[in-house]
Protein backbone atom coordinates (compact mmCIF):
# COMPACT_ATOMS: atom_id res chain seq x y z
CA UNK A 1 0.00 0.00 0.00
CA UNK A 2 2.83 2.13 0.58
CA UNK A 3 4.75 1.57 -2.35
CA UNK A 4 1.02 2.29 -4.65
CA UNK A 5 0.82 6.01 -2.63
CA UNK A 6 4.50 6.73 -3.25
CA UNK A 7 3.26 6.11 -6.97
CA UNK A 8 0.60 8.02 -7.38
CA UNK A 9 2.51 10.65 -5.57
CA UNK A 10 5.04 10.52 -8.60
CA UNK A 11 2.45 10.27 -11.04
CA UNK A 12 0.94 13.72 -9.68
CA UNK A 13 4.14 15.61 -9.45
CA UNK A 14 5.21 14.84 -12.82
CA UNK A 15 1.58 15.93 -13.67
CA UNK A 16 2.33 19.03 -12.09
CA UNK A 17 6.08 18.94 -14.17
CA UNK A 18 4.35 18.59 -17.78
CA UNK A 19 1.38 21.37 -16.54
CA UNK A 20 4.37 23.83 -15.23
CA UNK A 21 6.24 23.09 -18.54
CA UNK A 22 3.07 23.41 -21.33
CA UNK A 23 2.77 26.80 -19.55
CA UNK A 24 6.28 27.81 -20.12
CA UNK A 25 6.09 26.87 -23.50
CA UNK A 26 3.15 28.40 -24.50
CA UNK A 27 4.65 31.91 -22.75
CA UNK A 28 7.58 31.62 -24.67
CA UNK A 29 5.64 30.90 -28.13
CA UNK A 30 3.44 34.03 -27.29
CA UNK A 31 6.72 35.91 -26.89
CA UNK A 32 7.84 34.68 -30.19
CA UNK A 33 5.15 35.49 -31.93
CA UNK A 34 4.92 39.08 -30.73
CA UNK A 35 8.31 39.74 -31.48
CA UNK A 36 7.43 38.27 -35.11
CA UNK A 37 4.84 40.84 -35.61
CA UNK A 38 6.74 44.11 -34.67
Amino acid sequence: MLSGLKRVDTLSSVKQNLHISALYFEKLVTIKRHVVMQ
